[in-house]
């Protein structure tokens, strides 16, 4: 990726309702905006003032009114993504939206890649790794509670309490680099079980973390971390348990005595609570790994996606409405579409024989109901929402 260009794309779903939003995010977002804006007062958006609302037309190169939009203008620092942002709004549908994005990126703007608006947030510090897997999880939220959780994350309080955990672990780990450079001065070192007990709160307070956020791959990284810690502090707990062993047996203590009675008993404790941890370090590495391993799958089919939407939506645009009318082949239009949704054999069946239903019972052919389904696929409809919103989009 390149984040020194402007990059723009539809942020609204394809379909019918009553608006749709071009978001156009960089530094020259203003003045390609302006290029596609025509004012009934004659003022331009770059010399707008910082978040207003701007009534107007969305325009062609030749000036032809392609639609009335109301353009919002943000300028950076204080925008979604950092860099100065404008938002075209118009009105819902796929041929004005087309045509409006069509238009920005002819006047100069990049087509942005899935993710690209919040991968530049977090780039520029609008919001650190926990917020913007926030995101996307506010969009797939399913139930309210999932929602509140993302949106409490959104906010940084997840990211406020590993704040906490790591200064409280930066301070046993300071405390004891200071006893090692300075190992000459007169200094009072932490005991054994302060340092665990350091080590211990952290791991409370992560794991309570992840009780809310199960698969976040950040704190499953910081447990697993404090996991390793906390074992090489009881392993060495357990060395200096059973050398004090030795020197009692050595120095000939009974034992049946209390003192050694008692170390055995510390000894049992402290090799029952490294098993335990061995065996959380070991479900930890495992859930990891997992989450990582998906991770790297989505990023993969992501890319995949990405690429074949890149070929159909450059083309699309390029071809414009009239040549797509007499140039859109209908096997190729469904042959994008399985490549950017992933539909098997028998849902494909349907989606074309919805496309020739839409082609024969509206004033649409059934390439451009083919062409309409690229679009909902691009904008991450299943199988069976396009087969649902089809006619509702047609019938516009």
């Amino acid at each position: 990726m390149n984040f020194d260009d402007t990059i723009a794309a539809v942020s609204t779903p394809p379909g019918k309702g009553g608006i749709s939003i071009i978001r156009i995010s960089g530094k020259n977002a203003c003045e390609i905006a302006d290029k596609v804006y025509l004012s009934n007062f004659g003022k331009k958006l770059s010399k707008v003032n910082t978040h207003t609302i701007n009534h107007g037309f969305a325009v062609r190169q030749d000036g032809s009114v392609i639609d009335e939009v109301l353009v919002s203008v943000m300028r950076a620092p204080h925008t979604y993504t950092g860099e100065d942002v404008a938002e075209v709004n118009c009105h819902g549908g796929i041929v004005s939206t087309k045509e409006i994005l069509s238009a920005i990126l002819e006047a100069g703007a990049r087509l942005a890649e899935p993710g690209e608006f919040t991968k530049r947030a977090f780039l520029n510090g609008r919001m650190d790794l926990c917020e913007a897997e926030s995101v996307i999880d506010i969009i797939n939220a399913k139930s309210k509670k999932a929602h509140t959780l993302s949106v409490h994350q959104l906010r940084g309080s997840v990211s406020r309490s590993i704040g906490k955990i790591r200064e409280r672990l930066l301070t046993l780990t300071a405390h004891l680099q200071v006893l090692i450079d300075f190992a000459d001065e007169d200094l009072e070192p932490l005991s054994d079980e302060e340092y665990l007990e350091g080590l211990k709160e952290s791991l409370k307070d992560v794991e309570k973390l992840l009780k809310l956020d199960p698969t976040n791959t950040e704190l499953l990284r910081q447990k697993h971390q404090m996991l390793g810690k906390e074992i090489e502090a009881t392993k060495t707990k357990l060395e200096t348990l059973k050398e004090a062993e030795k020197q009692l047996q050595n120095a000939g203590v009974d034992k049946n005595s209390e003192q050694f009675m008692a170390l055995e008993r510390e000894i049992i404790d402290t090799e029952n609570a490294l098993r335990q941890l061995e065996t959380q370090a070991s479900k930890s590495h495992v859930a990891l790994a997992k989450i990582t391993a998906e991770a790297d799958k989505i990023a993969a089919g992501a890319d995949k996606v990405y690429q074949s939407t890149k070929m159909v939506s450059g083309a699309a645009l390029a071809l414009g409405g009239t040549a797509v009318k007499a140039s859109a082949d209908f096997e190729q239009q469904l042959s994008n579409v399985q490549a950017l949704c992933g539909a098997t054999e028998e849902e494909m069946e349907l989606l074309r024989d919805k496309a020739k239903e839409m082609g024969e019972t509206t004033k649409f052919s059934a390439a451009e109901s083919a062409e309409a389904l690229s679009y909902m696929a691009l904008a991450g409809w299943d199988t069976q929402q396009m087969l649902d919103g089809l006619p509702g989009i047609m019938y516009l």
